[in-house]
């Protein structure tokens, strides 16, 4: 719902500024994930040992004092939204604007070939993460990183609502007019 939503606002809103607001959102809910992590203590797992079951104890953590359940599916939703209004779909679109035409193809397969890597890397990697990092840990280091694409995005995209192709060109050669 949201992704149509980007896609029916983004000319007027701006690509850029739907960037931004999309990783904010993304950091905001994951640091709030690693909250809700961070204060839920962690359930008592089960293990296999020589053909029994056996309980594990679990490190004595501080029970909360409510219940946060809420706190991770607002986190989720946030995120969720937060994602399909900016840093789902926008990237697409703007990886087909400011590319030359001369190699355009060869840049978007390169950039596809990327984000896909980047997702096969993170996917295979996750419960690593969370066993090295703990799951607060993992989802502030995802955290960390929207924050960090919200300074690229502000530093280097360029906002290329209104513009042609041409124009998004001369951007980029440095020969754009007012």
């Amino acid at each position: 719902v949201f992704t149509a939503v980007a896609a029916l606002i983004m000319d007027k809103a701006g690509r850029k500024i739907l960037l931004i607001i999309s990783g904010v959102a993304m950091a905001i809910s994951t640091t709030a994930f690693g909250v809700y992590f961070y204060l839920t203590p962690p359930k008592p797992s089960m293990t296999l040992q020589s053909g029994l079951l056996l309980d594990v104890q679990t490190s004595a953590a501080p029970e909360p004092h409510l219940d946060l359940a809420w706190l991770a599916l607002v986190s989720m939703a946030v995120f969720i939204t937060g994602f399909a209004i900016g840093w789902g779909p926008i990237p697409w679109l703007v990886m087909s604007e400011i590319f030359p035409a001369k190699v355009r193809g060869v840049a978007s397969a390169a950039c596809v070939l990327t984000n896909w890597s980047m997702a096969f890397i993170i996917t295979k990697n996750f419960q690593d993460m969370m066993g090295l990092l703990t799951s607060a840990g993992t989802f502030w280091l995802f955290a960390s990183m929207c924050a960090l694409n919200v300074v690229f995005t502000i530093a280097f995209i360029p906002e290329t609502k209104g513009k042609t192709l041409e124009q998004i060109e001369d951007t980029f050669r440095g020969t754009a007019g007012p």
